[in-house]
């Protein structure tokens, strides 16, 4: 509940006083607006790159960039007219000091949220193993501020996968206790690629939250290998897993449902590849691309 009202509080009130700010205040100095702009700017940058959506609608993503650019249109129209017909500019009231500390505290983690689109060396590209609903990468790309796995060399650039209802929320409850409120549990997981099925652990119990079970970090699991690479998908539904080991499978083959086995905080999939090593904390992550397309935080793939 905690996270639900401070989130609410960054990716809502904030961004709604912002954008009420500007559109409201009369002609203003030109200096005050360009700070303002600035500075607003890159706090709706910060919530738009770096903190995770979904647990409020994810539309407002997209709605207060483009009313705050609105209202800034507005007021720079303001302060052009004043100047046009005469008037006695305003005064400046804005700090410079001020606006260059927001610029650094929000500036900073959204150029490495930007450094995080990238990758290095060549990606394995696959197909999106799920289908149905819209899907919302909650953790991914190559830095820490938007993956939180990066720091591990095994899985720098693993991907949670979570989804979206038609409200534009991850669950229909705030009650984190039930699964089925959650929009990816039991989704259909499919083989992104044709593949040898390594390892499977199918047996270990779902998880209710906020219990976890470090003791099997994966869960339930498929491991598939692939041109020397290894790919694993986890935290899926006990008993939902319809692929045995040696088996070879086809892109598009069903391999399970999404879960909320092994070490995790809500229903969600799993997804890194590995090439070398022979367990599953071995081997060098490797970038993925699905269909050319890399992922990170609040990418949305849409059903297919």
């Amino acid at each position: 509940m905690i996270v639900y009202v401070l989130l609410c509080l960054l990716q809502i009130v904030i961004p709604l006083w912002l954008v009420r700010s500007m559109a409201r205040r009369g002609p203003r100095h030109p200096r005050d607006l360009s700070l303002q702009v600035l500075s607003g700017g890159a706090y709706l940058l910060f919530t738009y790159l770096v903190l995770p959506w979904g647990f409020v609608p994810y539309l407002f993503r997209y709605l207060w960039p483009l009313l705050y650019a609105a209202a800034a249109v507005a007021a720079g129209s303001k302060v052009l007219h004043h100047a046009k017909v005469g008037a006695e500019p305003a005064k400046p009231r804005t700090s410079a000091l001020v606006t260059l500390a927001l610029l650094l505290c929000f500036g900073n983690p959204v150029m490495m949220a930007l450094r995080g689109h990238r990758y290095l060396g060549q990606a394995l590209n696959l197909e999106f193993p799920l289908r149905e609903g819209i899907s919302l990468v909650g953790h991914g790309g190559s830095d820490p501020s938007i993956n939180y796995h990066n720091v591990h060399p095994q899985q720098r650039y693993a991907l949670d996968i979570s989804g979206l209802n038609w409200l534009g929320l991850r669950s229909w409850s705030l009650d984190s206790s039930r699964l089925n409120q959650y929009a990816v549990y039991g989704r259909t997981l499919y083989s992104p690629c044709d593949a040898t099925v390594r390892s499977v652990v199918s047996d270990l119990p779902d998880q209710i939250p906020p219990a976890s079970d470090p003791e099997h970090p994966a869960g339930n699991h498929v491991e598939l290998e692939v041109e020397g690479v290894r790919i694993f998908l986890a935290h899926m539904q006990p008993g939902s897993i319809l692929v045995k080991p040696g088996e070879q499978v086809k892109r598009g083959v069903p391999l399970g449902k999404v879960g909320n086995s092994g070490n995790t905080t809500e229903p969600h999939l799993h997804l890194h590849a590995v090439r070398g090593g022979t367990g599953l904390y071995d081997g060098e992550g490797i970038p993925l691309t699905f269909r050319g397309r890399f992922l990170v935080r609040n990418d949305v793939v849409l059903p297919h």
